[in-house]
């Protein structure tokens, strides 16, 4: 009778500690999920049509037409290499073929690095950093969610401002 008092109190302390987070994954609200499922199928295009690498480029013409499904309002995408250089950025296109390895967010972080450690390391990630918003000066905080993309050293990101 003991052991079933001492795995049921086991069993209630493990829920109550996935529920509140300490052992959980990072919980999603349903903004972080758009930005997932925006990701994911930028990646999953890129995987299926920019190979071989000459079709990078058309693939990113995709990822820029403000028209397109990869363009939507303040959520855009980018894409960098694992040297820190970006490929790709259809609301920032004066950062493209520029090594930003060692750029620093107004708040001190040098989200390039961080952005390729985690990708290197989990395939994806999430970021928060300061950053301009498009078209504007001013600077705002941004959650950004990033992915590798299979068989290439490069990942694609896209966030929003909180």
């Amino acid at each position: 009778m003991r052991k079933k008092i001492n795995l049921l109190l086991f069993l209630i302390i493990s829920m109550c500690l996935l529920n509140t987070g300490i052992f959980a994954a990072e919980k999603l609200n349903l903004k972080d999920k758009e930005i997932v499922n925006f990701v994911n199928k930028a990646v999953q295009y890129m995987e299926k049509n920019g190979t071989p690498k000459q079709k990078e480029a058309e693939v990113f013409k995709k990822f820029d037409d403000p028209k397109g499904i990869f363009v939507k309002g303040d959520i855009y995408l980018f894409t960098y290499n694992f040297d820190g250089v970006c490929l790709q950025n259809c609301m920032f296109p004066n950062l493209e073929n520029l090594g930003l390895l060692d750029m620093k967010s107004p708040d001190g972080k040098f989200i390039i690095k961080e952005m390729i450690k985690g990708t290197k390391k989990n395939g994806q990630g999430w970021i928060t950093f300061e950053w301009p918003y498009p078209n504007s000066k001013k600077i705002g905080t941004k959650r950004t969610f990033y992915k590798g993309v299979a068989g290439k050293n490069i990942f694609i990101g896209a966030g929003y401002y909180l």
